[in-house]
């Protein structure tokens, strides 16, 4: 099953790169994986995490394929074998590497249509400890790249709430949260920004005209 994924993805890729290869080989692997996907999830005993990383890799054949993201079939069953697993933002290796996929793919639907995500970033485990961090030329990029992701999950869920209408009926109260909220998140940015490994910014800037 999750051969058949991997091949999957390889097959989509080798199209990408010379459509002499065709699809049908690509869509072939990927129905054979998403039908054993489909027994093995009906088996009481399966094998949650194999189970959980080919539901990840048939949601990436999905968006290599552009479908749109909400024509995504495997994403909410790939979700709740990840939470299955016990896998959160702490876990190291595959599982890590799954919930990391699986919730960055969410947040892309997310911003793209302006959703709240069906998973709250509170709850994913993430320590964001900003306020004693130190600047360093490298290092520890992944961990800088997972508090960003998290960051932009927490402002995608805000921007999703904030829409005029129901900021017309609010009470001064609600808009004076709403704003610390926002300012929360603004400084977040900017510490993030501040204090990010040098290997991870920009080596300088110039005119869009240049």
């Amino acid at each position: 099953m999750l051969l058949k994924a991997l091949l999957a993805c390889g097959a989509r890729h080798l199209f990408h790169v010379d459509a002499s290869y065709g699809e049908e080989k690509a869509a072939e692997l990927h129905n054979v994986a998403s039908q054993y996907l489909l027994r093995s999830l009906q088996d009481p005993d399966r094998d949650s995490a194999l189970c959980a990383t080919t539901a990840i890799l048939l949601n990436i054949y999905e968006l290599m394929s552009g479908r749109p993201i909400q024509g995504m079939s495997h994403i909410a069953g790939a979700r709740a074998l990840i939470k299955e697993c016990h896998w959160n933002a702490k876990t190291p290796g595959l599982g890590g590497a799954c919930f990391w996929l699986n919730v960055s793919m969410e947040l892309l639907s997310c911003l793209h249509f302006n959703w709240t995500l069906s998973w709250d970033p509170d709850t994913w485990g993430v320590e964001l400890d900003l306020n004693h961090a130190q600047p360093s030329v490298a290092g520890n990029e992944e961990a800088w790249t997972h508090q960003m992701v998290f960051i932009c999950a927490k402002i995608a869920n805000f921007r999703s709430l904030s829409q005029p209408p129901a900021l017309e009926v609010a009470s001064d109260m609600r808009i004076s949260q709403r704003y610390q909220e926002w300012c929360t998140y603004n400084e977040w940015c900017d510490q993030w920004a501040r204090a990010v490994p040098r290997s991870m910014m920009p080596l300088g800037y110039i005119h869009s005209w240049q």
